[in-house]
This record gives structure tokens, sequence and C-alpha cells, in this order.
């Protein structure tokens, strides 16, 4: 089966893998060690958009991007980072005056490639830049958004 893109090229990879335990984000991993930081996950469904969100240290009063999460006692995690398909963000975004949230990244790394292997994506994150805030560098959402059924995934990550 072949599936046109925007781009006119034809898509012929499987557009769904089987999903065992019924959802289209699983296997999500982090391993921290003093210099690097790897995140993966299998997805499987296609995604326009994968993304990696670095949870940002409670103790960090910083501005960052809420995530809904009715299992956190305060109703949301805080992203300070973010890897979305091939680039790294630190998040920038400002409250407007009813106290939302803009939709504001700087780009940190244009070229954050992931090493993919079947459905498997995996990022490597440098953490050697001290004058950034302090995110919990083992606790991560996953997101996968278009196409697919879109998704968060909460893991129990530990560095």
């Amino acid at each position: 089966m072949a599936i046109r893109r925007a781009s006119g090229k034809a898509y012929r990879g499987r557009l769904r893998q089987r999903q065992p335990h019924g959802i289209p984000i699983e296997n999500v991993r982090t391993t921290v060690s003093a210099t690097n930081a790897v995140y993966s996950a299998e997805f499987l469904e296609p995604f326009a958009f994968r993304r990696v969100l670095i949870l940002q240290d409670p103790t960090d009063t910083s501005l960052c991007w809420g995530i809904t999460n009715p299992k956190n006692p305060r109703g949301y995690e805080c992203a300070a980072y973010m890897i979305e398909n091939n680039r790294y963000f630190a998040y920038t975004g400002t409250l407007d005056s009813s106290g939302n949230r803009s939709w504001s990244w700087r780009v940190l790394d244009d070229n954050l490639a992931p090493v993919v292997n079947k459905y498997t994506y995996q990022w490597t994150v440098p953490l050697t830049d001290a004058s950034k805030p302090k995110p919990l560098r083992g606790k991560i959402v996953v997101q996968g958004q278009g196409y697919g059924t879109y998704q968060n995934v909460f893991p129990v990550a530990t560095p």
C-alpha cells in the first residue's frame, strides 16, 4: 500500500505496528551519565512529531511548559526542554494576562538526529551546559502527534 505525502513521494512503510499493549508508544527509557542523557521509545504508529519533553526539577521556579497529567498532585508536569524529531529546544515562553503559557522554544541544537532501529528512536543529549535550568534529567514525557493517535506517555523513569 502506498500513501502519498505532501511532497508527492510515496510512503511504502508499514503504517501501524501491532500494538501488543494497545498503545502507540511504549518501552520508554532514560539512561543518564555524568555527560549525557539518552532517551528512547518505540513509536508503533507513524507520527509527524515525536517529542521527548524533559521535565524541570520541582524546586526550579522558572516558567516551563505544562503537560496535563491527572496523576500528578498539581495536575501537570513541567517541561524545561524538548526534543522534537531532530531538534533540541529550551522553553522560553511567557504568561499572558490570563495566566496561559505561550508555546515558545529556543533552538539549542538543530541537528540532534535520533538513532532509529525499526520502531525505536533514541536521542543522546549532552548535559554539560551549567547555565541552563536544572531539569530532572531522568524524568520525561514522550509525546506523539500527527498521523497516529495523539499520545502522551508518562513513564516512571529514574536517572
